[in-house]
């Protein structure tokens, strides 16, 4: 069966982020603040950017988008990612945002237009966000409960009905699995897609580290994180604040902290010493959020690819669930990393709209 061409992904998988990302940002100048308006309900939404505080005292910037059909007092479930490469981005003088054609992903259009308010967070150090990124942001403790406190924080506003889900494909999927460990009590459905369950093994292939892969990813999230961040939230007109995060993004990378190759070149074995604490991560830390599946019970929809960069990771995930008792649903196709959400041969967006409906929405 042959694929079909596929448009590249804006919201980038681990190989995305690699070749298309060179591709779209490199064609971007400094990211300035677009002169529009925070209401686009031309869009089909109305759109707010604002900064949340996590327990720690560190802001993490967030985009909400609301149906523009909204009426006054109505509340309604929300689904939202958490991304390390960009919340919204500016393309040709133009804030491009989950919820627009432009992203081209239609998981989130898809969304809005059904029902649901969306949202897009850049993770602590990344993006506009404050905060350090340690060995790459993938397995410090912060990030999870940065995810803990996003999804209450969605679940208290005076437009939500409490019912919270995550979605994301690759590292985006990864901080779905980071919410899920810490078990939010309103988090009530899941959408994690080619995420690893063996970051170690991945990263490691028959015990060799993959260096230059991680050396190009450290590249281009650099730029991304201290040449092309986010843009601004609202509240930051003159841009001063995504200043002094980008400052604080500079002082990570400066000191070799937000890097993923140092860490992950220290690490010859599982059990290897590091030789810096921020470098730490436990020797098995996704399998060890297996036990908070039992617990949850959350429902879990997942996509992986033939083609895959790790395609038994996806199996490997479900087949470890399983035994827990959650509803899953599993799809695998002829796909590369992440390319099943615009792809012609399988109703990807449907799907994750019904997963949704029945689980946030009770239909």
């Amino acid at each position: 069966m042959n694929v079909p061409n596929q448009r590249p992904r804006i919201t980038f998988g681990l190989g995305l982020a690699l070749m298309a990302s060179s591709m779209i940002l490199a064609a971007q100048a400094p990211a300035q603040q677009p002169a529009i308006s925070t209401t686009t309900a031309e869009a089909g939404y109305v759109r707010t950017s604002q900064y949340i505080t996590m327990r720690d005292g560190t802001r993490l910037a967030i985009d909400v988008l609301r149906p523009a059909t909204m009426k006054p007092g109505e509340r309604l479930p929300v689904v939202f990612e958490a991304t390390p490469y960009q919340r919204a981005h500016v393309a040709n003088g133009k804030l491009v945002t989950i919820g627009d054609q432009e992203n081209r992903n239609p998981l989130f259009r898809k969304l809005l237009d059904t029902g649901y308010i969306v949202a897009s967070v850049d993770i602590r150090g990344r993006g506009a966000s404050f905060g350090t990124v340690y060995a790459g942001g993938g397995d410090h403790p912060l990030n999870r409960w940065d995810m803990y406190d996003v999804v209450e924080w969605l679940a208290t506003q005076p437009w939500s009905d409490g019912n919270i889900g995550m979605a994301g494909c690759s590292y985006v999927g990864n901080t779905v699995i980071f919410a899920m460990e810490t078990a939010p009590p309103h988090l009530k459905a899941i959408a994690p897609c080619s995420t690893p369950v063996d970051l170690y093994r991945v990263l490691r292939s028959n015990g060799i580290t993959q260096t230059s892969f991680l050396a190009a990813w450290d590249k281009q999230m650099q730029f991304i994180d201290t040449v092309n961040p986010s843009p601004p939230v609202d509240e930051d007109r003159d841009g001063s604040l995504r200043s002094a995060a980008i400052k604080e993004h500079l002082t990570s990378w400066s000191t070799g902290l937000a890097a993923f190759s140092p860490a992950r070149n220290e690490r010859k074995f599982r059990d290897s010493v590091f030789s810096r604490p921020e470098y730490y991560y436990a020797p098995a830390t996704q399998y060890a959020s297996l036990g908070a599946f039992r617990t949850s019970q959350i429902p879990v929809l997942s996509f992986g690819g033939w083609y895959d960069l790790f395609p038994m990771e996806s199996t490997n995930w479900f087949v470890n669930i399983k035994p827990f008792g959650n509803p899953q649903r599993m799809v695998l196709g002829p796909w590369w990393h992440c390319e099943w959400y615009g792809s012609d041969l399988w109703d990807t967006v449907g799907d994750h709209q019904r997963w949704f409906d029945r689980y946030l929405k009770g239909i």
